[in-house]
């Protein structure tokens, strides 16, 4: 692993993900989303959650985000941003079932929960094509070193090159303070009985010099 005085520690450049990646950065979602409100919600247990919620992020980045090429990580896999292109049907609690099994063991009862509010969501997803960020997640050991950033920017500025704008949804209220900062802003709080307050925040695509 590279020491904290080399050029790639320091400064890490973010390239595509492929499917060989799913199974090194499933762990490391998993450490950056442990107290996320919406899994402290569907994953009560605490000592039971970083096996379940690695056995997630490794289904639905190997199965639904990967295979697009659209993806971004590092070569240590310190963090990533899982995309999904213009004209990719987002995820429901149908289409999560679809996964495989590894899905139903991670959510064991709560599967039910999250597919209703992944079905809520989806049915504010824009209607016009755009890029949809699923997950960014940086390893907490990691964090506040500007990787995030350089998760993000290669698939924003493609979106502005396109013309095309962005969508992601947050149960973390810091973050949206944090997304608004790369243009994101929040156009509805989503609120279920009993569930966590979500987010939905769009980023239009900005004008580029001529």
């Amino acid at each position: 692993m590279p020491t904290p005085t080399t050029p790639s520690a320091r400064e890490p450049h973010a390239r595509p993900a492929t499917i060989a990646d799913a199974m090194a950065i499933a762990p490391v979602l998993a450490r950056a989303f442990h107290v996320d409100p919406i899994f402290l919600w569907l994953l009560p247990d605490e000592g039971s959650r970083p096996a379940r919620l690695t056995r997630l992020f490794a289904a639905v980045a190997r199965h639904m985000y990967l295979p697009h090429g659209a993806s971004f990580t590092f070569d240590g896999h310190e963090g990533a941003a899982l995309w999904a292109p213009p004209r990719t049907a987002p995820l429901t609690a149908s289409s999560a079932l679809l996964l495989g099994p590894d899905v139903l063991r991670a959510l064991g009862g709560s599967v039910l929960r999250g597919g209703r509010l992944l079905s809520a969501v989806a049915r504010h997803h824009p209607r016009q094509p755009y890029h949809y960020l699923g997950v960014l997640g940086v390893d907490p050991a990691f964090q506040g070193r500007g990787l995030s950033t350089r998760l993000l920017r290669p698939t924003l500025d493609r979106a502005d090159a396109e013309g095309t704008p962005c969508f992601l949804e947050t149960a973390t209220e810091s973050n949206v303070s944090l997304y608004r900062r790369f243009g994101f802003d929040v156009t509805r709080e989503l609120r279920l009985p009993g569930a966590p307050v979500v987010w939905l925040m769009t980023r239009p695509p900005r004008a580029r010099d001529r």
